[in-house]
């Protein structure tokens, strides 16, 4: 029913994004200033990148509601997953930010894009959040984001648990399992 849509001034090189009611066109707040991209992720907020910050708005107001970590290169596109649990932000580096944004926290460091150009966008996110699409000069790059089958593929990768010594450094304090057996049991 809302469509955020952020514009540039040409005359003086600045952003502005506001949100319209798509039934009638009517422009119902504006005044965000200086964003590179930005996307709404339900009704009520949406995510704006600008050079030097990410954050989360309240759509209707458009005042801020938390931070999200830096995006590096700013933002040329976003896109989020359809359960709006995964954002993806691609900088004008190509550098692929992945957040979760059931806590406002980027999952990992970025991923230094591999292609450049003007028209060249480093990745994309799939719908149902489960991949990214990374872009390499010659082709696309999975990467898979399930937890369980990443863990799958840790576990295959290094045919063997965690030695006792490397559970008490990565998991202090914590009982130790046999993951890649309970994994696959």
């Amino acid at each position: 029913a809302l469509a955020v849509i952020t514009w540039g001034n040409e005359l003086n090189a600045l952003t502005e994004t506001g949100v319209f009611d798509i039934a009638s066109g009517e422009l119902l707040v504006r005044g965000l200033r200086d964003l590179h991209f930005s996307h709404a992720v339900d009704g009520d907020q949406l995510i704006g990148v600008a050079r030097n910050y990410a954050r989360r708005y309240d759509i209707h107001t458009l005042e801020p509601i938390s931070a999200l970590a830096r995006a590096i290169g700013g933002s040329q596109l976003l896109s989020v997953s359809n359960d709006g649990r995964t954002l993806l932000n691609v900088g004008f580096n190509n550098a692929l930010t992945l957040y979760d944004l059931t806590a406002d926290i980027a999952l990992a460091t970025p991923v230094d894009g591999d292609v450049f150009g003007p028209y060249l966008v480093g990745g994309y996110l799939t719908a149902d959040g489960e991949t990214l699409l990374e872009a390499l000069p010659d082709g696309i790059r999975l990467w898979e984001l399930r937890p369980a089958v990443q863990a799958l593929h840790a576990c295959a990768m290094a045919g063997r648990e965690l030695a006792e010594e490397e559970w008490a450094t990565y998991f202090p304090g914590e009982e130790r399992v046999e993951t890649c057996a309970a994994l696959t049991s």
